[in-house]
């Protein structure tokens, strides 16, 4: 069964099913045939939501379109003609960018026509539920174009959800906020729009000192580390060393900090430390590293190739006996300085000298 209130994560329920109760109208089930050759998803689905309509005479009649939850969704759109026509288009986009059968892209590209129709059906919203639709059909087409890598729509869109998302017709949701500053920093930094990516970074550091902010750290730390790369990688290292510290210096105080980047930080820092050839520096932070790595495998590489971010400095004794005691090999500090420092999704660090 698909409970037509989960439409928010409905590439999740075409495979599983979502157990929370659902409006009998809209309660789905699935062929138990797969679809057939050249049938489409949506068509193999039929869902019964596009099939329901309000007749026109009663569509003025919005008594029943004040819902602020999510889980009220599929009740909501039985007798609201708002929520029921966006939820109706934003669906069938759903749909579409989720299509296997055809070409990829242009699905892609469908899409975000369709999602355009959802938006422009939404308009400014009048309730909170169409404000909850408009939010995700605004995700689907940022990722649509972030896929299709139409980077200057992308941002155009991306600034879209920021603004909506911080409005409180439906409700303020920060871990959703800070999915989309990253996404956002994403598109900036493809465009090279370097000090807006900054001031952006700066709008999402705010997040970490709301009610959530512990779990919006697992957005921010991607963002702060993409910012720090690329700071490094431009050369500015000043900037660079301050947004790893200040991320650094909370997510030290998260007791879940694995979980977000805390890691990696440390790794930028120890890099920034060996660029400035600091032993006293790469050693607390060695002490640190290995601190919270003793469930896991020696001498482990989390982002970075790790020790290659320590360059020279593996050469000093205590910073060697460190590694070593840490559970690295001798083989492990030979650290190929002339060569860039790979790290994970195509990232690298420009190397460390010789």
């Amino acid at each position: 069964m698909m409970r037509f209130a989960t439409i928010a994560l409905f590439a999740a329920c075409v495979a599983l099913a979502c157990t929370e109760p659902a409006s009998a109208q809209f309660e789905s089930t699935f062929p138990d045939t797969p679809p057939e050759r050249g049938q489409t998803l949506l068509d193999w689905a039929d869902p019964p939501i596009l099939k329901h309509t309000i007749p026109e005479s009663q569509r003025s009649d919005t008594s029943t379109c004040g819902s602020t939850s999510e889980y009220d969704l599929d009740q909501t759109a039985v007798a609201c003609w708002p929520v029921l026509r966006a939820a109706q288009l934003f669906l069938v986009a759903d749909y579409a960018t989720q299509e296997p059968t055809g070409n990829t892209l242009e699905n892609k590209r469908n899409a975000i026509t369709l999602a355009d129709e959802a938006i422009a059906f939404i308009g400014k919203p009048e309730w909170p539920l169409e404000e909850y639709l408009l939010i995700k059909s605004l995700e689907l087409k940022l990722n649509a174009q972030i896929n299709l890598e139409n980077w200057q729509p992308a941002r155009e869109t991306g600034e879209q959800l920021i603004v909506t998302l911080k409005n409180d017709l439906y409700r303020f949701d920060e871990f959703r906020l800070s999915f989309a500053y990253h996404k956002l920093g994403e598109v900036l930094l493809q465009l090279d729009e370097w000090d807006r990516a900054r001031a952006l970074l700066e709008e999402a550091r705010l997040n970490l000192k709301g009610f959530d902010g512990e779990k919006n750290a697992m957005r921010f730390s991607d963002q702060s580390e993409d910012m720090v790369i690329r700071a490094i990688n431009r050369g500015e290292l000043h900037y660079a060393e301050e947004m790893a510290r200040r991320y650094f210096d909370f997510a030290s105080t998260i007791d879940s900090r694995r979980a977000f980047g805390f890691e990696t930080h440390i790794d930028l820092l120890l890099y920034l430390a060996a660029r400035k050839g600091d032993r006293n520096e790469a050693l607390d932070l060695l002490d640190q590293r290995f601190a919270q790595q003793s469930s896991y495998s020696p001498c482990r590489t989390w982002q970075f190739d790790f020790p290659r971010m320590l360059g020279a400095l593996v050469e000093d004794a205590d910073i060697a006996n460190t590694l070593i005691d840490g559970g690295c090999t001798k083989d492990q500090l030979d650290t190929q300085p002339s060569q860039p420092i790979q790290g994970s999704r195509g990232k690298t660090l420009p190397p460390l000298g010789g």
